[in-house]
């Protein structure tokens, strides 16, 4: 129901409540950056991580020819022979 009010851009509804869930400050945020020999591994990665319930905070995925125009405009260091990479950021969380 979210995707089709938000895809409407509002046209189908009001909003009259909006409810906040507070956390706790992150204890520590891994990043982690994948290289893959295709486009079919990075994927199947991708879809690992959402069937563990990872849920992270960002999870970016640049085919090779995205890569390459990437490190091209920014000189990053990026592998540019990869054939796929993905970048993800995660929060640490304590436990109460």
């Amino acid at each position: 129901m979210r995707d089709l009010f938000v895809g409407s851009e509002g046209t189908l509804g009001i909003v009259t409540k909006i409810l906040l869930k507070l956390l706790s400050r992150p204890a520590a945020k891994a990043t982690v950056l994948a290289t893959f020999p295709d486009l079919e591994h990075a994927a199947a990665t991708v879809s690992a991580i959402v069937a563990a319930r990872l849920n992270p905070c960002t999870l970016e995925f640049l085919d090779q020819t995205t890569l390459r125009c990437v490190e091209a405009q920014v000189q990053l260091g990026l592998p540019t022979n990869a054939g796929a990479l993905l970048l993800m950021d995660q929060m640490v969380i304590p436990l109460r």
